[in-house]
């Protein structure tokens, strides 16, 4: 980056970028523009990529780019799919090349691939400046397989794994979530991928049905639901060409903030998911019970019926996915709560609960009705430490009220 336009962008970090606009005249031989998309830019890497923030130097090309590419920790995630220590990864859509930086550091040679020209001639800069000296950039588009072999072969190395994230918006910015929408095409283009190299490794929407990824891929033979915080960030798929009719291996799992620590990472088949026997909670009034709510990634997972096999929990309803237990399972993958009481999802049971518990946090699963005309119909203020949940049962539809353990 340019040294003017550095110090401009760093002296004016917490300025408002709309002002600055209207200020031009002010500050000669700075473009206002670019600077400002500098600023906006660092202000969404503060807290996605911590490591870019922390390098003043960095060029960012568009805000676009930012805004569509992944945080650090799901990029730190992603390079457990390496083959090994000296692999050779192609980044085939590179954007701003976080995957690729985070990649670089985990394996032998990075090929960054770009179809702009800017953002790719700006990426080649920044990696310098990172110190990624086995990153190559090409500034290729991938559907271009022709351009992209050769491009390898005069770097002399083959790929051992291909990485790809499809854009996931159309030339109107209109968002896109099946896959043939994306681009590139990544089914259409899956044959010719392979014959460049045996592994593929797929980024998606978190919108896609799993269970319908390794229908459409008979090669995926790994698929990962990722979540950070407790939000659902990610699908990724490990297409592998000789894995072809074999069931894949499916995670849920969670990370924690920017730090990318793992909250929890459950693994296993649909076939055991679809084995695993669920048992059904009877409301009891004696004994501390638990209630156990799923994370994100366990729900879009799929795993509904596997914590009651694998925590000894039961369920409180087909339907409804909370669990009840009368042991205390510190690793359950979700949040754990101590139930205070139960009552009926009725005009008294609600009625009750508003005097009993004027300030609460309230989610409805699997009633007839939403979170918010829950909170409507019982106007009780967001707040407090007791978390009411208004849910069907096999004894019918009930609330809920716990205190969270942790």
């Amino acid at each position: 980056m340019d040294a003017a336009l550095r110090k401009f962008t760093i002296a004016h970090e917490n300025d408002d970028t709309v002002s600055l606009l209207l200020k031009g005249g002010e500050y000669q031989g700075i473009d206002l523009k670019t600077a400002v998309v500098q600023i906006e830019a660092r202000r969404k890497v503060k807290s996605k990529i911590p490591l870019f923030y922390s390098c003043p130097d960095i060029f960012y090309p568009s805000l676009i780019s930012v805004e569509q590419c992944s945080s650090e920790s799901t990029a730190k995630f992603k390079c457990r799919f390496l083959p090994d220590a000296d692999a050779t990864l192609c980044d085939l859509t590179g954007g701003l090349g976080v995957d690729s930086f985070f990649f670089s550091r985990q394996t032998g040679r990075v090929f960054y691939c770009e179809k702009n020209p800017a953002i790719c001639d700006a990426v080649e800069e920044n990696f310098k400046v990172l110190g990624a000296n086995n990153i190559t950039a090409f500034n290729v588009d991938c559907e271009n397989l022709e351009a992209l072999s050769a491009a390898m072969q005069c770097a002399g190395r083959h790929a051992d794994i291909l990485f790809i994230d499809p854009s996931r918006r159309d030339s109107n910015s209109n968002r896109k979530y099946a896959l043939e929408d994306c681009s590139p095409n990544v089914p259409s283009l899956l044959g010719s991928l392979f014959a460049i190299c045996p592994r593929v490794l797929v980024k998606a929407s978190p919108m896609l049905d799993i269970s319908f990824i390794s229908r459409l891929f008979p090669s995926c033979s790994n698929i990962v639901a990722l979540s950070v915080d407790n939000e659902c960030k990610e699908i990724l798929m490990l297409l592998e060409k000789e894995h072809s009719g074999k069931e894949p291996q499916i995670t849920a799992a969670d990370l924690k903030g920017t730090v990318g620590s793992i909250e929890y990472e459950i693994s296993a088949s649909l076939s055991e998911e679809r084995e695993a026997a669920a048992s059904f909670w009877v409301p009891e009034k004696a004994g501390r019970q638990y209630l156990y709510q799923p994370g994100k990634a366990m729900l879009k997972a799929g795993f509904f019926k596997l914590p009651c096999s694998r925590f000894g929990v039961q369920k409180i309803d087909s339907g409804t996915h909370l669990y009840i237990g009368r042991e205390l399972v510190p690793d359950f993958p979700g949040k754990a709560f101590i139930i205070l009481e139960t009552m009926d999802f009725s005009r008294k049971g609600m009625e009750y609960a508003a005097k009993a518990y004027p300030k609460a946090s309230l989610t409805a699963v699997n009633v007839p009705m939403t979170t918010a005309g829950f909170k409507s119909r019982t106007r009780i203020e967001d707040g407090g430490n007791v978390h009411l949940f208004a849910c069907g049962s096999k004894g019918g539809n009930i609330i809920i009220a716990a205190e969270p353990y942790r």
